[in-house]
């Protein structure tokens, strides 16, 4: 017996969800970005606060709310669609299926639909997958490095919630220009590949 009495089974701290527990902050070496699941107190000194916070924050929110009432097991366009109707129910902007051309040397050479487009500061792409891995949030950084969007959410509705919030700053995007060099003509938009 334990000193208040009770038998010696182990009891199991409360589980915070993600919203509860807040952002955590990594480093990322080859890419250049950062994921971003907890501020380091050094990004929150001096009222300096996560790039579109409020955005993100009920994004995730969302993400909690739809996983919470759908559960895992459906497509990802069923999961986007609940996602696009909770945050325009919030009054946000939201583009589904959000056309990203690619350019190499001033032409395009290839292209990409993102999931969400969320006030056009916060890309997210929404996974049904067992968890996150390296290949989804290597699709997630190249719409990011591919676009003025610096923010970027990675949502997997797997059989638990998941979330990545990665970082590609516009002044690391400078130094590649070709990235967001537009096409010379309309009819490089046509291009089939």
């Amino acid at each position: 017996m334990n000193a208040d009495g009770r038998g010696s089974e182990s009891r199991e701290e409360p589980r915070m969800n993600a919203d509860e527990r807040g952002l955590e902050s990594k480093e990322e070496g080859m890419g250049g970005f950062r994921v971003e699941m907890k501020p380091p107190a050094s990004r929150l000194q001096g009222g300096q606060a996560l790039l579109h916070k409020e955005v993100t924050d009920s994004v995730i929110g969302a993400f909690f709310e739809v996983y919470k009432e759908l559960g895992p097991g459906f497509l990802e366009s069923v999961y986007e669609a609940a996602m696009a109707i909770v945050l325009r129910a919030r009054g946000f902007k939201v583009v589904r299926q959000q056309y990203i051309p690619v350019y190499f040397r001033g032409e395009l050479v290839g292209e990409f639909r993102a999931d969400l487009f969320v006030e056009d500061v916060v890309a997210a792409e929404l996974k049904a997958a067992r968890a996150i891995d390296s290949g989804h949030q290597a699709q997630l950084l190249n719409y990011l490095k591919a676009t003025s969007i610096e923010v970027g959410l990675l949502l997997n509705f797997g059989s638990k919630p998941e979330f990545k919030r990665l970082v590609f700053d516009n002044a690391r995007k400078a130094a590649r220009p070709e990235l967001l060099s537009p096409p010379t003509s309309n009819s490089e938009l046509s291009s089939e590949f």
